[in-house]
Formats: C-alpha cells, structure tokens, sequence
C-alpha cells in the first residue's frame, strides 16, 4: 500500500476498515516498526526483527518468547505475513499473546508483483485466509481492490517495477491500469471460482489485499 492509484484509494479504504477498532489499550504491531496507526493506538508497541528501525521489542514473529501470554487486546499484522517462512506460526504466535476477545487487525496480498525481494514468499486465497485463521472468529473479512481495480493497479505496478520498455509502450499501461481502474464494478459480470463457471463467487476472483479482524475466541469447555 504504498505507491501510485493504490495507495490513493486503498489507504483511505484501509484508514476507515481499521479506525473501527482505535482505542487506548496494549496494542501491538507486528513487524511494523514505524508503526502509522498511532493516532488510533496511542498506547500502541512495535515488534520487528531489524535492530535497525526503531523497534519497541526486537524478535521474530516466528518465536514472540519475550512477551508474555496474553498480553494484549489487539495485535496488527499489516503486510507481513507474505514476507514470514511460516505465516501459520506467527498466527499461532499472534493468538497466544492476544487475551481472550483480543482481536487481529490483518490484511495480507493475494495479487500482487514481487516486492522487498527476495524476501517475499507467499500469496493468500480468501479461502487460504479462512483457514489459517481457524482458530480465530473472523468478525470482518473486505477485499481492498475489486477485479477491475486489481487489473488496474497490475498495470500500473508494471509501469513502475520495469524499465527499457518504449516510452510508448508503458505510456499505454498506464492508461490502460487507469482506465480499467476507474470501470465500475458492474462492468465484469458475474464472476466464477472456475473454468467452467460451475462455482459462482460472492466475492472477486482478484483482489490486491486482504483486510480482516479476527477475535480470539475462549477455550470451549467440555460437555
């Protein structure tokens, strides 16, 4: 979320999706060190793995031993999830330092070029997202982009991670990435999970990122 159209429309969209859920208790954002969200969490701790950016608490996602369970009521893993080797661990990780009814602020890329390379090893499906969150109750579950949007941006990002095109060439991508950004949704159709168009979605079939809350629910108790 950090370039050109998609920052311009998903940044706003992102800033209304998590001003829902501002307030004053122990926050925590995992691997964002320069948190941005201060102004909803004014109490809010960083966690990153690089001694290098200003971090609160230094460690891995992977293995958060140096803070206690149940420490918070909100923890933040915005684009990070893509970048960890073991993305079900740290959501292990993240529910056990969330208290009961904590919630996690998550969104994570499903179309989306290769970025902070090489260090970039997963894409999440709707239906990936609900599974690694399994053990969470998901309260909120938006798309950032809708199909026409993320083609859109596609192009744009083609316009911006490449060189030695023609001027002409990506003069043209980017008013193609404008042009089918500014379609309205209506525009596609109806939308199916595949080929042969037996499996209609409720949702997009792409979609840049993924923006989810998910409450950590208490333990069931037998009988």
């Amino acid at each position: 979320m950090k370039l050109g159209m998609k920052r311009k429309l998903t940044r706003v969209r992102f800033n209304r999706f998590i001003e829902k859920y501002a307030f004053n208790g122990p926050v925590l954002d995992v691997g964002g060190a320069n948190s941005p969200y201060r102004r909803w969490f004014p109490t809010i701790k960083s966690l990153d793995i690089s001694p290098d950016r200003g971090a609160d608490i230094i460690g891995d996602a992977h293995d958060m031993h140096m803070i206690p369970d149940a420490s918070y009521d909100l923890v933040l893993c915005t684009s990070v999830l893509e970048h960890c080797l073991e993305p079900a661990r740290v959501l292990a990780e993240i529910r056990r330092v969330l208290r009961v009814d904590g919630r996690l602020i998550l969104s994570v890329p499903f179309v989306f070029p290769i970025h902070d390379a090489p260090h970039d090893y997963w894409r999440f499906t709707e239906f990936g997202v609900k599974r690694l969150l399994t053990e969470f109750e998901i309260e909120e579950f938006v798309e950032d982009m809708n199909t026409l949007e993320t083609l859109g941006y596609m192009f744009h990002r083609l316009f911006l991670q490449t060189t030695g095109a023609l001027a002409l060439a990506r003069a043209l991508s980017f008013l193609a990435s404008k042009l089918l950004y500014l379609l309205p949704k209506g525009a596609l159709g109806s939308e199916y999970g595949d080929g042969s168009r037996r499996y209609r979605m409720n949702s997009s079939i792409l979609v840049a990122d993924y923006l989810v809350c998910a409450r950590k629910p208490g333990e069931k108790r037998a009988g």
